[in-house]
């Protein structure tokens, strides 16, 4: 469970922006070249291949979700993934206030969550050279992730991305100073922006995140706050 929180937060946090936001990106631009951070609501297409035949891709699209949408404001988010018929499958809040990520599954009870300043995997990464992409100047990034396997302890479970990162669309890497887990804080002193495209290979299928649309807007506090979990069984990863 803790690796697909931790997908959740490292492939989302990297991955946005489209052609959708090209006729929007100059009034976002300070005319002195000061720095604008994204702040909105993002829209994505998530796709699955090379995926065991006794599952098969419409399992993965059914239970973990093709569309997601995203909210975001100073690095904290709230993300949401549906179904391809629109049904609502999960909810993943980050709280940098709390240095917490929240999982929760529509059809469980229990409300799974880690600290984000404690760390028990390991990302390595690189960049490569530059490209442009629908219009867009992009920093390459290739990274290989390593966390503690779910059913074996002697195994690492591993996920190899590459990240095609927007430099216009940015974030501030003072917001993830105290985070820690997967080292991202170290990651987004590099990237400093997020992605327009995101390419993962993990141990037993791949998996792609693009953009649909990308919406500049003011977000309210409320629309990130965790819901009331009073009831609901709290498990820590």
């Amino acid at each position: 469970m803790k690796i697909h929180l931790q997908l959740a937060f490292i492939t989302i946090i990297l991955t946005c922006c489209s052609s959708a936001v090209l006729a929007q990106r100059s009034t976002k631009l300070d005319k002195d070249s000061e720095t604008v951070y994204f702040e909105g609501e993002i829209h994505f297409t998530i796709d699955y291949d090379s995926v065991p035949t006794y599952i098969g891709i419409n399992y993965f699209k059914e239970n973990q979700g093709s569309k997601m949408i995203m909210v975001f404001k100073n690095g904290s988010n709230r993300k949401e993934y549906y179904s391809p018929d629109g049904k609502l499958l999960s909810q993943r809040f980050l709280d940098l206030e709390s240095n917490k990520f929240y999982g929760i599954d529509m059809d469980e009870d229990t409300v799974y969550w880690y600290y984000t300043n404690i760390a028990d995997s390991k990302t390595d990464f690189v960049q490569l050279n530059d490209t442009t992409i629908r219009d867009y100047e992009c920093l390459t990034v290739r990274a290989k992730t390593v966390l503690p396997h779910p059913s074996d302890s002697l195994k690492d479970y591993v996920i190899k991305s590459v990240y095609y990162i927007a430099k216009e669309l940015a974030i501030n890497p003072l917001w993830y100073v105290d985070y820690l887990e997967g080292n991202y804080n170290e990651m987004v002193q590099v990237t400093k922006a997020i992605a327009l495209e995101t390419h993962q290979k993990l141990p037993n299928w791949n998996t792609s995140i693009v953009i649909d649309k990308v919406i500049w807007r003011k977000v309210k506090k409320s629309e990130l706050k965790v819901p009331k979990l009073k009831g609901r069984p709290l498990k820590e990863l």
